[in-house]
């Protein structure tokens, strides 16, 4: 498996980097069926109590709000651009280096939590924590990589 440096692509938000020998280090989620939302990558997702749409099978998520806590953020896709109810997903969790975008200026090192309003960005912590940025974001819109590690607030 290659990463989207290898070939100096670029990078696409919601995309993995710093993996070691081609592990994913990613899991494999179901967008909520009953939900209304169109998940782009990056969008935080949390687990759901799914009633009885809910299975041992794969888990059920759903888009993360202000002040939850969320276990990571959809992967990007070149297949799917978004996922709609129902999709089956990839999702970072606890200790990826995920691809996302600052909301701010940010120093490196600086915790953040996510920004539910604009799926993909990050901000200076502010409620629960999404993880730690190991780039210095000089400005919004700024290309990050941020190490997920999400903690109650």
């Amino acid at each position: 498996m290659y990463n989207s440096n290898q070939f100096k692509k670029g990078v696409e938000i919601g995309s993995l980097d710093l993996t070691v020998g081609g592990l994913s280090s990613a899991f494999t989620v179901r967008l909520d069926p009953t939900s209304t939302d169109e998940v782009a990558a990056g969008t935080p997702m949390k687990f759901i109590d799914g009633g009885d749409k809910d299975s041992n099978g794969v888990p059920l998520v759903g888009v993360a709000a202000d002040g939850d806590v969320a276990i990571g953020a959809r992967l990007f896709s070149a297949k799917n651009g978004v996922s709609k109810p129902g999709d089956i997903m990839q999702v970072s969790f606890k200790g990826c280096v995920q691809v996302l975008t600052a909301g701010a200026a940010l120093d490196r090192g600086v915790e953040v939590s996510f920004d539910a309003a604009n799926p993909g960005k990050v901000v200076e912590l502010a409620g629960a924590r999404f993880g730690q940025v190991i780039d210095k974001a000089t400005d919004d819109g700024d290309t990050v990589r941020v190490i997920i590690d999400p903690a109650k607030a």
